[in-house]
């Protein structure tokens, strides 16, 4: 699919993953499909390799291209800051993670935001059927009524795919395999304490909820 089959008049939920291309070709995908806002829900929106996608240089080069920009990663991330979320390996364990208050409230702004404009969530995976825009965010948005065909993976050569076309997993005795993070990441969970992020959180409040 191209950003051509889609309705323009139909609401979506677009997602994205930087993986390791340039700031000039992340920018013309959302440009292709008409994105006015981006949801960063990296936990840790920082990239040793692709420094142009750390949280504050992303800020301020979207908001140069005219898209809003919102850090949600402590909301919407895929590695929680609260060791309760864990399970005793380390994966996450989304069963818990999805039903919290702090997670349902940001997929309550998203909802909110994919109402008044094109939004798109960002995390680092470009391959979405491995991400947990797919794996727990999609999840949770067809809980609470979203079609699947809603749900848009914009893909690094420029395609899309709904979520509907990604297979969903199951283990080798017919049901769908435990809810958790494909990888244990508990180790690699880092806090948040710099006053920008306050900042930004406010800014996703502003463009999210308003």
């Amino acid at each position: 699919m191209n950003a051509s089959d889609l309705d323009p008049a139909q609401d979506y939920i677009f997602t994205i993953g930087h993986s390791n291309i340039s700031f000039e070709d992340l920018l013309e995908d959302l440009q292709t499909y008409g994105i006015e806002a981006l949801a960063d829900v990296r936990s840790q929106p920082v990239s040793k390799y692709t420094p142009h996608f750390n949280r504050n240089e992303l800020l301020w080069r979207l908001q140069e291209a005219g898209i809003k920009y919102a850090f949600m990663g402590d909301q919407l991330g895929g590695r929680p800051a609260g060791t309760e979320f864990y399970d005793d390996e380390g994966y996450v364990r989304y069963d818990l993670w999805s039903a919290s208050e702090t997670f349902q409230d940001g997929i309550a702004k998203l909802e909110h935001a994919a109402a008044r404009r094109r939004v798109a969530v960002l995390c680092s995976e470009e391959n979405p059927a491995e991400c947990h825009r797919h794996l727990l965010i999609a999840r949770v948005l067809e809980g609470r009524g979203w079609a699947r065909s809603r749900i848009i993976h914009i893909r690094s050569d420029g395609s899309c795919l709904p979520d509907d076309a990604i297979p969903v997993q199951q283990d080798l005795f017919g049901g769908t395999v435990g809810w958790r993070s494909p990888q244990s990441v508990l180790h690699k969970v880092q806090r948040s304490t710099s006053s920008s992020a306050s900042r930004e959180l406010e800014s996703a409040d502003s463009w999210t909820s308003g």
